[in-house]
């Protein structure tokens, strides 16, 4: 084993064997500041915030995609037919040929 090991090992054994502290009660302004957080929370419901994110994300979306639609219907208006002779070869094919 490596030297760093064992002062890994002999630091775990230490803290095994230290005695446990004992546990204090929390301060009571921490109990008041926990307890008006937590009604505070729920004051409103929480799917509120969530319908909120999910109609935002849902016109993200929507812009998305207009934007690719518009981007190729671009392309298709820029591109020449010879770049769709392939495509529209492979459509006008009798399907007994590809087999």
């Amino acid at each position: 084993m490596k030297a760093t090991d064992h002062h890994l090992e002999r630091l775990l054994k230490a803290a095994a064997a230290a005695p446990p502290r004992p546990m204090l009660a929390p301060p009571s302004s921490l109990k008041a500041r926990v307890l008006a957080h937590w009604r505070s929370s729920h004051a409103q419901p929480q799917w509120f915030e969530m319908l909120a994110m999910l109609r935002r994300g849902l016109r993200w979306v929507f812009v998305l995609a207009l934007v690719t639609v518009g981007a190729a219907v671009v392309e298709i208006k820029l591109s020449t037919p010879h770049e769709w002779s392939f495509a529209n070869t492979l459509v006008s094919m009798p399907w007994s040929t590809l087999r």
